[in-house]
């Protein structure tokens, strides 16, 4: 997203890029960070100074997460597999915490109610079929962890 200016036909003496890089397993966050920096370091930025000397890039790090690397033999997603009968698992190209948890030794799977789809728009909702079915779920979890 880009932001900055006061009118479409006067530059903005200010201006500011917000951009997500989600990044897939394996995956040096750090090192695309730094690529972006350099290229606009090196690119951009003296297309600008050639007009206006104190022209100047900042950049700040909001968030950062690791992405969750497909492990067929996770316990939990053998534990899902089992308790939702499902025959294979599926890679998502969202971002979660999972991967957090994966980093730290915790066995982790990406589950829940309503659909990719609907999430993070306007108008999102979750059908109220879901929310039942994943009460279903998280009482069989429930089931499984007291035997």
């Amino acid at each position: 997203m880009v932001h900055g200016g006061t009118a479409v036909n006067i530059l903005a003496k200010e201006a500011e890029v917000t951009w997500e890089y989600r990044a897939l397993p394996g995956r040096d966050t750090g090192a695309i960070i730094e690529t972006v920096k350099r290229r606009a370091e090196s690119q951009v930025l003296p297309k600008y100074r050639a007009r206006a000397a104190e022209a100047a890039f900042h950049t700040t790090l909001h968030a950062q997460y690791p992405g969750l690397a497909m492990d067929e033999a996770s316990p939990a997603i053998l534990l899902a597999r089992e308790l939702t009968g499902a025959n294979q698992v599926e890679a998502v190209a969202y971002g979660t915490e999972a991967g957090h948890f994966q980093n730290y030794g915790i066995p982790a799977v990406i589950c829940g109610p309503g659909s990719i789809e609907q999430a993070h728009r306007p108008d999102e909702f979750c059908a109220v079929g879901e929310l039942e079915a994943c009460e279903m779920f998280l009482r069989k979890v429930i089931l499984k962890a007291q035997t």
